[in-house]
Parts: structure tokens; C-alpha cells; sequence
């Protein structure tokens, strides 16, 4: 009778013990976690190059583009929200097989809609447009969207 109560009172106190360990595990976990992680995605043979997307409290957003394609392609506008800005002046950027070129977004109706910004902890996310065509056929115009979050930085 002895030897069961003792085997019982041993599981019970590590029982508890390790409970109270996976509780303590689990606060810290949920308070230590990373709050947001960035992303960028696109349809092929395009690729968003890593850690090179930013956007400011003016809704200025900047996007570098790979191309991973073996044509080369010209970008003529980019589009956030209701806002549709010209590329290169509305010649548009040259997007070379395997180059990469950086595109500018006017996000600011998007983040007049978010309200009282904290720079560095808000996160802005949107569905952003982009129309390109292969070089010197304009007539084979396309677009592609590129999903988006990027925390939002002071400048």
C-alpha cells in the first residue's frame, strides 16, 4: 500500500511540475514570438528579391523586381489601390532576362485608409498591379499582381 502512494505522489509532484514548465514555456513563446514577418509574391518569371521592399508613412512603396525569365520586358505602370503611376517616365523600365529593376508604388488612398500610423510597428498589406510586356511588342501587354506586407517605416 505504501509503494503505491509513494509511486502516485511522484508522478503527481513531476506531473504538476512539468505542467507548470509547459505553461511557462508556451507565455514565453507567445510573448517572445516574432510579431510579423514580410512578404512578397509573385507570379512567375517574376520574383521579388528579398528585403528589398520599403514603404513610408507618405504610402511611397518601392518593390525590387527579378526577372528570372530569357525575355526581357518592359514595365510600363504600376498600380496600388486606385493609383496607377507611369514607369520611367512613361517609356517604362527595361527589365532585362535575369536583371533586376526597382518599381515605385503610390500607396497613399491605402494608407489614408489605415488612420494614426506607428512607424515600425504598423504593417501595410495589399494586392499590387503591375503591367508589363516583352521587349518591342507592346502589343502582348499583360499584368501580374504581386501580394504584399512590409512594415511601415518612418522614411
Amino acid at each position: 500500500m505504501k509503494k503505491g502512494q509513494a509511486a502516485l505522489e511522484y508522478l503527481m509532484t513531476y506531473g504538476w511540475a512539468i505542467l507548470v514548465v509547459l505553461a511557462v514555456l508556451s507565455i514565453l513563446i507567445y510573448v517572445v514570438r516574432p510579431q510579423y514577418v514580410e512578404t512578397c509574391n509573385v507570379a512567375l518569371p517574376f520574383q521579388c528579391v528579398p528585403d528589398y521592399y520599403k514603404i513610408d508613412t507618405a504610402g511611397n512603396l518601392t518593390v525590387r523586381l527579378k526577372n528570372m525569365g530569357t525575355t526581357r520586358f518592359v514595365i510600363n505602370y504600376t498600380k496600388c489601390g486606385d493609383r496607377i503611376l507611369l514607369q520611367g517616365g512613361g517609356k517604362g523600365k527595361i527589365l532585362p532576362a535575369g536583371g533586376e529593376v526597382d518599381l515605385e508604388f503610390n500607396c497613399s488612398s491605402e494608407i489614408a485608409k489605415m488612420g494614426q500610423i506607428t512607424p515600425g510597428k504598423e504593417v501595410f498589406k495589399s494586392t499590387l498591379e503591375v503591367g508589363y510586356y516583352p521587349y518591342g511588342s507592346p502589343e502582348y501587354s499583360k499584368t501580374t499582381t504581386i501580394d504584399i506586407g512590409v512594415k511601415i517605416s518612418s522614411r
